[in-house]
């Protein structure tokens, strides 16, 4: 929905004005043009958000099974509290054994996910605050190379 929504309040006027800005003959193909880059932006966004997601997960899933360990002494403790639960709820040994496997792992894939999310959206933050920075440096890189071309130095 916002993307969608970010897609109509930005990139339609966009291309509107673009369209308008350039000559009668060439307003098709500035139109197709305007469309053509939308989808190539898409389509690459997509692929970078795949990409950074699946990165992000792996090195998460990385660090979290060299902290995973036997010789770890709190995931016995874990693991024999959620047992205790399940007994204590009128389970018997075996069903309090495997639920609490399956338990241990659920809390595991969600906790995965929450730092992979957590590292995505901090990499999402430092790419557009680089974009933020460039757009606002921009006319003032333009301006000094302008000068630069006339040969003269400005300091």
């Amino acid at each position: 929905f916002i993307y969608g929504l970010a897609t109509g309040a930005l990139f339609v006027p966009i291309v509107f004005f673009t369209a308008s800005a350039a000559p009668q003959g060439m307003a098709l193909y500035a139109s197709l043009l305007g469309i053509f880059a939308r989808f190539v932006g898409f389509c690459s966004s997509i692929a970078l958000n795949n990409q950074l997601q699946l990165y992000t997960k792996g090195a998460i899933h990385e660090k979290l099974r060299e902290t995973l360990t036997e010789t770890n002494s709190l995931i016995p403790s874990v693991w024999q509290d959620i047992q205790n639960t399940y007994i204590n709820a009128g389970n018997d040994m075996y069903v309090a054994k495997n639920a609490s496997a399956f338990l241990f792992n659920k809390l595991i894939k969600q906790q995965l996910f929450a730092r992979a999310v957590r590292d995505y959206y901090d990499v999402m933050f430092v790419v557009l605050l680089c974009v933020i920075i460039a757009l606002m440096l921009l006319p003032r890189i333009r301006n000094v190379v302008l000068k630069l071309r006339k040969n003269n130095i400005p300091y």
